[in-house]
């Protein structure tokens, strides 16, 4: 980021500390405030993210307008959008001693929210990605047998028939900010689409098994039941939708494995392949659990 850059709006003209959070955010701290500055490079995130903006309800960081009156800056092909910071931090570790409900109420929230947003920007409903065929040949290549991949594809047929409407399709915990135990707000609705609310609500209990498996995988059976139930509390999960989370979770698990596996990282690909397998093995284990919340 260049220091020319801060120089479309009024409120970071003279700041107090930039702290670089990724190539494409940075904090920046002022006397009157906290902010973010974000780097995109496609258009169309920016026509959603102002979309967005239009429903004040929804528990999202708010756009601060340039000098111009834009919402965003350009420089060359980059555009900039600075946000306000909302309260509070994302949580990365510590789930099994927390009530991880709040992701769950958290997600309803903002379901329901993006319910009542009309949105001019077509949607993909390109929610889910992955080559079976080609996960199936890296597992033999690697000399793993597994029965949860002989089963994908009936699961993807199960998961198609799942009413769809709009997703975050990105709710990782460090995606949705928590201040003083409360939930604050999302960041990053970038990757947004069309798809079942069941992704969202099993994809942010997936990103944490990610660090849990294997050491403290049965822990994570409670922290997916929180989930669930928090979200079950707000929006009321059809019978159909609990049936099928485990065999979602199954899925999301084996999108990653194609991902790492495209990008030649074994080691990524196969801790993925193996939590799928897990899944599958134990899913009365798992499903009882939740119920056993609900």
């Amino acid at each position: 980021m260049r220091q020319e850059t801060l120089q479309h709006w009024t409120e970071v003209r003279f700041p107090q500390r930039l702290q670089r959070i990724s190539g494409r955010v940075h904090r920046i701290v002022t006397h009157g405030g906290t902010y973010i500055l974000k780097k995109h490079n496609k258009l169309r995130h920016l026509e959603l993210i102002y979309e967005l903006q239009k429903n004040e309800g929804l528990p999202i960081n708010r756009f601060v307008l340039t000098k111009a009156g834009d919402f965003y800056a350009q420089d060359g092909d980059v555009y900039y959008i600075l946000y306000e910071e909302l309260p509070g931090e994302p949580i990365y570790e510590g789930f099994d001693s927390m009530d991880c409900s709040v992701y769950g109420k958290a997600i309803a929230i903002l379901h329901q929210k993006l319910n009542e947003t009309f949105l001019q920007v077509p949607l993909t409903s390109n929610y889910i990605a992955l080559d079976v065929e080609s996960i199936k040949n890296y597992l033999s290549r690697k000399g793993r047998k597994q029965e949860s991949i002989d089963v994908l594809n009936d699961h993807i047929a199960e998961l198609s028939f799942l009413k769809k409407s709009v997703i975050h399709r990105d709710p990782h915990p460090g995606n949705i900010v928590i201040h003083k135990g409360e939930f604050s707000g999302f960041i990053d609705l970038e990757l947004m689409v069309e798809g079942p609310r069941l992704f969202d609500i099993v994809y942010c209990s997936t990103a944490i098994l990610s660090g849990y498996y294997p050491d403290k995988k049965d822990e994570w059976k409670t922290v997916l039941a929180q989930i669930v139930l928090g979200y079950h509390s707000q929006c009321s999960l059809t019978d159909e939708e609990l049936e099928l989370i485990v065999p979602m979770a199954i899925v999301i698990q084996y999108q990653f494995t194609d991902y790492y596996i495209k990008r030649n990282q074994d080691k990524e690909a196969i801790l993925n392949a193996e939590i799928s397998e897990w899944l599958h093995l134990n899913r009365k284990e798992i499903n009882a659990t939740m119920m056993d919340a609900i």
